[in-house]
């Protein structure tokens, strides 16, 4: 990825997907800044540099399953639609250390 690249974390530790919130995610997804405003309930909102997925989570990422990722319920039909939008692409997501967050 290029330096000047929107961060991203070198490994899961600590991280949750963001789509069920599993713990120690496999990949992430880089949000373009330049993508990342939206607007929800006549509010605007930005989303963060990046977003990452566990390989469930993935899988319906990649094949286009709105229904499967709005059922989880941790989500906005309008944040998907934004994350669709401005989503560089998934990386993997290197195991780290054990998390330091208990949960």
């Amino acid at each position: 990825m290029a330096a000047n690249a929107p961060w991203a974390p070198d490994h899961n530790q600590d991280q949750s997907c963001a789509f069920c919130w599993a713990a120690r995610p496999t990949y992430f997804h880089r949000i373009d800044p330049h993508k990342a405003n939206f607007r929800m309930f006549g509010k605007g909102y930005t989303l963060p540099a990046f977003w990452a997925t566990c390989s469930r989570c993935e899988g319906w990422v990649a094949g286009g399953a709105t229904a499967a990722l709005l059922a989880l319920g941790s989500i906005e039909p309008a944040s998907l639609e934004a994350f669709r939008l401005a989503d560089l692409g998934p990386e993997a997501l290197a195991e780290g250390p054990p998390d330091t967050v208990e949960r």
